[in-house]
């Protein structure tokens, strides 16, 4: 059934972009026209979870499936933001770079990230990965 709903994803709309697949494997999130949306298997109505002026997109489930992390440029460059997998909170802003970020997966507690950022002595561009954790878990 999984399987289904993502092709459904991939063929019906080319602007749905970044599906994450819940742990349980039971829900899909993606982004959507800059927000992101999540629907449940055997659901055919997606419901949004975030309304920007940014662009949300790379959305990634935490390991128990009730956290997701996604990017955002909600406030100029993409950062990092989390939020219930549920939509129930606003999202809370983790980086404050001028750089791109981009969440890869979680695990053992710590977010693993690449990050994209200008040296200041010119413009060359960096690549590179972090991982981050606020102590509280996520």
């Amino acid at each position: 059934m999984l399987g289904f709903l993502m092709a459904i994803l991939v063929s019906i709309n080319t602007f749905a972009f970044s599906p994450a697949v819940s742990p349980d494997g039971k829900r899909v999130v993606f982004s959507y026209m800059g927000d992101l949306w999540e629907v449940s298997v055997g659901d055919s109505i997606a419901h949004r979870l975030t309304d920007s002026k940014g662009y949300d997109t790379a959305p990634i489930f935490s390991p128990d499936g009730s956290k997701i992390v996604f990017a955002s440029n909600r406030y100029g460059s993409y950062d990092l933001f989390v939020m219930p997998s549920d939509g129930s909170k606003n999202p809370s802003r983790l980086t404050y770079h001028p750089g791109y970020e981009y969440p890869q997966f979680i695990k053992d507690n710590y977010l693993y990230f690449s990050s994209w950022r200008t040296e200041f002595r010119g413009s060359h561009l960096q690549n590179s990965a972090h991982r981050w954790n606020s102590g509280k878990g996520l």
